[in-house]
């Protein structure tokens, strides 16, 4: 007979929660407590900001797009 093990992968969606396996343990990772997302969200939100202000056409979302891969160091062709 077969053990199987039930895992509650988190709520991504609502709580921006998910199972993590990480040597060798399984643990609920939260965006909220993670202060390198943080600090990515925050200036995520600076770079939002700035892109509100942009037109939405869409040659400029692909420009902006190719100049965030370019810093990058993403090579699109």
């Amino acid at each position: 007979m077969a053990i199987v093990f039930y895992l509650n992968s988190g709520d991504w969606v609502e709580n921006l929660s998910a199972l993590e396996y990480q040597d060798g343990t399984w643990q609920i990772y939260k965006y909220a407590d993670d202060p390198v997302a943080q600090k990515a969200a925050d200036q995520h939100s600076e770079d939002a900001v700035d892109l509100a202000k942009m037109d939405h056409t869409s040659s400029v979302l692909f420009t902006a797009m190719r100049a965030e891969f370019a810093m990058k160091g993403v090579v699109l062709q």
